[in-house]
């Protein structure tokens, strides 16, 4: 088993618990599950997964310090960046409305009173 806790199957992941992280594990797929077996003992059951790449991960065999990982906003940020959407130009330009209430005298030089009147 990998260091993410998930072995690989045919292109695609399945997770098992952390306790067997770089351990050998046995894989046992039928048509619509993968089973995962330590010695004799099964320790996870998964659906088959049909797409290559995809991932199924129970959130029982994770360290709980792992767990932190899949929250809203860690998906967010996550598909934000795989998207490369922080890259991308914006339209217009920030601050253009505003653009002569700054001075020029460093990051925050701005004229208070052109602030407060837009």
């Amino acid at each position: 088993m990998h260091g993410d806790c998930h072995v690989q199957f045919e292109k695609r992941r399945y997770s098992a618990p952390y306790r067997w992280v770089h351990q050998a594990l046995w894989l046992r797929a039928t048509d619509t599950t993968v089973r995962l077996y330590r010695a004799q003992e099964m320790v996870a059951i998964h659906p088959r997964l049909s797409r290559p790449g995809a991932r199924s991960t129970l959130d029982e065999p994770l360290p709980p310090e792992a767990l932190a990982f899949d929250t809203p906003r860690y998906r967010s940020v996550k598909t934000i960046l795989d998207n490369g959407l922080d890259q991308q130009p914006l339209d217009e330009p920030a601050f253009d409305a505003l653009s002569e209430a700054y001075t020029g005298a460093g990051r925050f030089g701005r004229n208070t009173r052109k602030l407060l009147t837009h």
